[in-house]
Protein backbone atom coordinates (compact mmCIF):
# COMPACT_ATOMS: atom_id res chain seq x y z
CA UNK A 1 0.00 0.00 0.00
CA UNK A 2 2.71 2.42 0.57
CA UNK A 3 4.19 1.78 -3.16
CA UNK A 4 0.42 3.16 -4.60
CA UNK A 5 1.24 6.49 -2.40
CA UNK A 6 4.30 6.74 -3.67
CA UNK A 7 2.83 6.19 -7.42
CA UNK A 8 0.71 9.41 -6.55
CA UNK A 9 3.13 11.90 -5.05
CA UNK A 10 5.12 11.37 -8.49
CA UNK A 11 1.63 12.00 -10.65
CA UNK A 12 1.54 15.21 -8.43
CA UNK A 13 5.21 16.30 -9.21
CA UNK A 14 4.80 16.03 -12.93
CA UNK A 15 1.70 18.02 -12.60
CA UNK A 16 3.70 21.15 -10.80
CA UNK A 17 6.16 20.71 -13.12
CA UNK A 18 4.10 20.83 -16.62
CA UNK A 19 3.07 24.23 -16.42
CA UNK A 20 6.94 25.02 -15.39
CA UNK A 21 8.00 23.38 -18.63
CA UNK A 22 5.45 24.84 -20.78
CA UNK A 23 6.02 28.33 -19.50
CA UNK A 24 9.70 28.30 -20.72
CA UNK A 25 8.26 26.74 -24.38
CA UNK A 26 10.06 23.24 -23.87
CA UNK A 27 8.83 20.04 -25.18
CA UNK A 28 7.04 17.70 -22.30
CA UNK A 29 7.15 14.23 -22.31
CA UNK A 30 3.87 12.48 -21.43
CA UNK A 31 4.78 10.13 -18.67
Amino acid sequence: KKKKKEKKKEKHQTILIQPDFKNRKFPVAPK
